[in-house]
C-alpha cells in the first residue's frame, strides 16, 4: 500500500479546471482549498498577461498532485479543456501515486452535465451541498492538509 504524501513535500498544488462561465461556482472552492493550506491553481492568479496558454496550462498541471474538473452544464470544449485532460492523464500515468484526478459532478444543480469520454473512468464527486463536496474532494487528494497554523499571539509591551 502507498503512503499519501506528507504536506511538507510537494508538490500541494491543486489544478482547477473549469469553464470560465462557471468562476463564481469554483472560486469558493480556491478559497476553502487556501484555508486548509493547499495552494489552487486557478488561471486569473496563476498566470500572468503574455502567458502563452498551452505553457502555462501545462505546467500548472505538472506542478499539481491533482486537477480537479469541475463539471457543469458550461463545461465544454472550447479549446483547452481537451489539452487540460490529456495533460492531466500524461501525469496520471508519471504519477500514478502522487497526482489525482477528480471530476467534480454538479449535475445536482439540474442541468445535464456532459463528462468528456477520457474522464468517465474516474469515479466522480457528487453530492448536493458544496461542503459535502469539498470534504470529498479532500479526502480524493494524494496530499493531507497539514498541521493547523495557530495564529500569532499579540505580544503586550
Amino acid at each position: 500500500m502507498n503512503e499519501l504524501l506528507s504536506f511538507e513535500r510537494r508538490p500541494s498544488r491543486i489544478f482547477l479546471s473549469h469553464s470560465t462561465a462557471d468562476k463564481p461556482l469554483v472560486r469558493p472552492f480556491e478559497s476553502a482549498l487556501r484555508e486548509f493550506r493547499y495552494e489552487p491553481w486557478l488561471d486569473e492568479s496563476a498566470m500572468t498577461a503574455g502567458v502563452r496558454l498551452h505553457s502555462g496550462l501545462k505546467t500548472g498541471l505538472q506542478n499539481s498532485c491533482a486537477a480537479v474538473f469541475f463539471l457543469t452544464a458550461n463545461f465544454k470544449d472550447e479549446r483547452y479543456l481537451a489539452e487540460e485532460v490529456a495533460i492531466a492523464l500524461e501525469e496520471k500515468r508519471r504519477r500514478p501515486d502522487q497526482f489525482a484526478i477528480i471530476p467534480i459532478d454538479f449535475s445536482t444543480l439540474g442541468a445535464t452535465v456532459p463528462v468528456p469520454d477520457r474522464l468517465k473512468e474516474f469515479v466522480r464527486v457528487t453530492s448536493s451541498t458544496d461542503m459535502a463536496v469539498l470534504v470529498q474532494l479532500i479526502r480524493a487528494l494524494p496530499i493531507r492538509p497539514g498541521r493547523p497554523l495557530w495564529p500569532s499571539t499579540p505580544t503586550t509591551e
